[in-house]
């Protein structure tokens, strides 16, 4: 017997690979956003070493300025009384029915 070799990607694949690359290629470089979408692209590419510099440098500030907000915060009465004082004030609600042509509360 012939034994069966077995696709391991569907027969269309290349059709959806094809037609994704195409329609890519026509928005960068058929329309006036993809040209202009494509120059941000290019001018990040260029300037990607100072563009990783900043964000290191952002992610750094970040992780001190949490550590301080943590440091800062350290007994437990403190943070659950910022926690009540953030939340909104219960409020005394009051609901009213009628029957009969009667007004009635409910406590």
């Amino acid at each position: 017997m012939i034994a069966k070799t077995q696709r391991t990607t569907p027969a269309m694949s290349n059709f959806w690979t094809g037609f994704t690359v195409g329609a890519t290629v026509l928005f960068f470089l058929g329309t006036k956003k993809g040209r202009s979408a494509l120059k941000q692209i290019m001018d990040f590419a260029e300037h990607l070493e100072n563009n990783i510099d900043d964000i290191v440098e952002s992610a750094v500030e970040t992780k001190t300025n949490k550590n301080k907000l943590i440091t800062g915060a350290t007994n437990i009465t403190d943070l659950i009384s910022k926690i009540q004082s953030a939340l909104p004030e219960k409020r005394d609600i009051s609901k009213f029915f009628v029957k009969n042509g009667k007004t009635l509360k409910s406590a």
